[in-house]
């Protein structure tokens, strides 16, 4: 038997609010969506005037950077390098490499390494451009980062 750690409701909702506070100081909307490590939704929240695109593609980024325990970024580069084609032949259509999908893992230097690194879930942005939207999620990383696992 083992013991696991959980994305929860108020951890979740740290992450959103961080995220959706950056992105209020620009007039352009964005959706975010937190997942836990089964890639089952915790919290979504959709700005006013978000895109119904968005909110399918928060929770598609999400879920894949949980289940795929990567970046989206990350897994569309590493399947660029291995020659595998498009995203599809690699994993199917219930994954995207679109750039905004963050996994939830322990504050790490550097790459993450799936195979060392646990996977807690995934954080999805959808609204901007995907560099605006990683960045967005990176700023809800870092603060669930910092509730989780304070430095």
């Amino acid at each position: 038997m083992y013991e696991r750690k959980v994305i929860g409701l108020a951890e979740a909702e740290v992450a959103v609010k961080a995220i959706i506070e950056e992105a209020s100081k620009t007039d352009i909307p964005v959706t975010a969506a937190i997942v836990d490590h089964d890639g089952i939704l915790v919290y979504l929240a959709r700005m006013d005037r978000a895109t119904w695109s968005s909110v399918v593609m928060a929770i598609k980024k999400a879920h894949s950077s949980a289940k795929v325990r990567n970046h989206t970024r990350a897994v569309g580069q590493f399947i660029q390098k291995m020659g595998w084609g498009d995203m599809g032949s690699a994993f199917g259509t219930d994954v995207t490499v679109i750039p905004g999908g963050l996994s939830i893992t322990e504050p790490v230097e550097g790459p993450i390494n799936p195979g060392r690194h646990a996977c807690y879930g995934g954080i999805g942005v959808s609204g901007r451009p995907a560099d605006d939207d990683e960045a967005l999620a990176k700023v809800g990383l870092k603060a669930l980062q910092d509730v989780v696992w304070p430095q």
